[in-house]
């Protein structure tokens, strides 16, 4: 049973200011865990299917999560998929090299063992970050996962 009250919520006070930024990871290599995988689907501007994947990973930097002063620090890589007709991921020639990187990483990308996305979640990589400006206010910085590799 959850401890939250949303009236109690509603009527409680404060004295303390909320943050309005989210201090973004310093650029660098880090080991990080493959927390969760998200799909999204879209139509393209020529109308054409498009499908990505977010990765969320769980940086396991203590010293990042010290100078963020955050107990809990994740970065974010989009990973655009080619689909075949049939729905599912095209293992062809030139398709799906993001996510062939990230099973690679993860060691999963072995010709003749079975593979499943669900199989990424909980992996240990070495990811290695970067900063991307906010399109529409570039003093905003946020973090983006640049490459994967092996954890060392």
């Amino acid at each position: 049973m959850s401890i939250f009250d949303p009236e109690a919520f509603m009527s409680a006070t404060t004295t303390d200011a909320n943050d309005t930024t989210v201090a973004p990871v310093p650029p660098g290599d880090y080991q990080a865990q493959i927390e969760k995988i998200e799909f999204k689907s879209f139509t393209g501007k020529n109308g054409e299917d498009r499908h990505a994947m977010d990765v969320t990973y769980d940086i396991l930097d203590q010293g990042v999560k010290d100078a963020l002063g955050r107990d809990k620090v994740t970065a974010r890589q989009t990973i655009w998929l080619d689909i075949t007709s049939q729905g599912q991921i095209d293992t062809g020639k030139g398709k799906n090299v993001g996510l062939g990187k990230l099973r690679a990483a993860a060691d999963l990308n072995k010709p003749g063992e079975p593979f499943s996305l669900a199989m990424l979640t909980g992996r240990i990589v070495r990811v290695t970050t970067g900063l991307r400006a906010d399109k529409n206010d570039p003093s905003i910085q946020y973090t983006d996962v640049k490459t994967v590799g092996l954890a060392a």
